[in-house]
């Protein structure tokens, strides 16, 4: 018998909310803004005309290191609640999407560089939408779980509805 996964049904447990540490957010979005920050200085205070263009250049890729981190953090996805009726996913710094259960209509992992977890719905207005995060998520494999307990039209592919089932017969019983 394959060993028990360290993974639990959120069915009885709901809400149930899974997210990012707050303070490796916060220390995260922090640390690139100072970097940002700090490259906007050096221009301004440290950059003259006789400067080798080398450390005139160092600066601006910095910047846009820590721009890119900065809004990485800020507009990526922050948490995962699940409610009786719906998906939450949330941000920090734009709207959430809520996603009835009824509406959610596949999921799927694929592997572009990093893996990705693909939520296929259909929102408010009837448009097909796509929601796309990387798999390193925390608690990733419960959140596949739990969408695969909770959304009634959902179809997947071979693979995936195999992975699913290998979840669901190996959770830890809480």
């Amino acid at each position: 018998m394959p060993p028990q996964l360290d993974i639990e049904s959120i069915r009885n447990r709901i809400p149930v909310r899974y997210r990012i540490h707050i303070l490796i957010r916060g220390f995260m979005i922090l640390l690139s803004g100072a970097i940002a920050a700090y490259s906007v200085y050096f221009i301004a205070f440290h950059v003259r005309g006789d400067t080798p263009l080398f450390f005139k250049l160092l600066p601006f890729v910095i910047f846009f290191v820590g721009m890119d981190a900065l809004l990485k953090h800020l507009l990526g996805l922050n948490s995962v609640t699940f409610w009786d009726e719906q998906l939450q996913l949330a941000f920090l710094a734009k709207k959430s999407i809520l996603i009835p259960y009824d509406k959610i209509r596949s999921i799927e992992l694929q592997r572009n560089i990093t893996y990705y977890l693909y939520i296929y719905y259909t929102d408010e207005n009837a448009k097909d939408q796509t929601f796309r995060t990387k798999a390193s998520f925390p608690k990733i494999l419960e959140i596949i779980l739990g969408i695969y307990e909770l959304a009634p039209n959902l179809t997947l592919t071979e693979k995936m509805k195999q992975t699913c089932e290998y979840l669901s017969q190996n959770k830890r019983e809480g």
